[in-house]
């Protein structure tokens, strides 16, 4: 628990602020994370000082003893930044002319379904899985390619 009582007094350490007093462990834990979130694609979907912020505020509720698994499973929720997957789904998009519904511009439609798929995203209060990106992503794709087939199939499902 020491790591949690001494928030308040922080050290710079690499690219984030960690406690001075914290166990050798529990600052490489912190590190590990926050590096896992850089270089990884979390940084894609998230903002990475917010997630380490959560990352010590559930590893302080679930105990020491919890995986650190565990304490990434809780985390996401409220630190949703959908802009570099935007981006990168924007880019994708371009790169695969053949995968674009026809008669469509490909900046225009590129455009929309990223920006599409990042307000979809950041919207959904629960934690991202690997089925909803991918319904996110059909969903996003139908309101750019028909907005009048998109309403038939999902209506105000994801609150649009």
């Amino acid at each position: 628990m020491r790591l949690f009582m001494t928030l308040a007094m922080t050290l710079a350490l690499g690219f984030f602020a960690l406690p001075v007093k914290a166990e050798t462990s529990q600052v490489d834990e912190i590190q590990k994370f926050s590096q896992d979130c850089r270089e990884g694609k979390m940084h894609l979907y998230f903002d990475c000082s917010c997630l380490k912020d959560e990352y010590i505020e559930h590893r302080e509720k679930l105990g020491l003893d919890a995986s650190p698994s565990l304490v990434r499973s809780y985390l996401g929720a409220n630190c949703k930044n959908g802009d570099g997957i935007a981006a990168q789904m924007n880019e994708k998009c371009l790169k695969q002319p053949a995968y674009l519904p026809k008669g469509h511009d490909p900046e225009t439609f590129c455009s929309c379904y990223s920006r599409n798929f990042k307000s979809l995203f950041e919207r959904w209060d629960g934690v991202m899985q690997p089925t909803l990106e991918v319904q996110f992503k059909s969903a996003a794709r139908l309101k750019c390619q028909d907005p009048e087939a998109y309403k038939k199939v999902y209506g105000d499902r994801f609150g649009q």
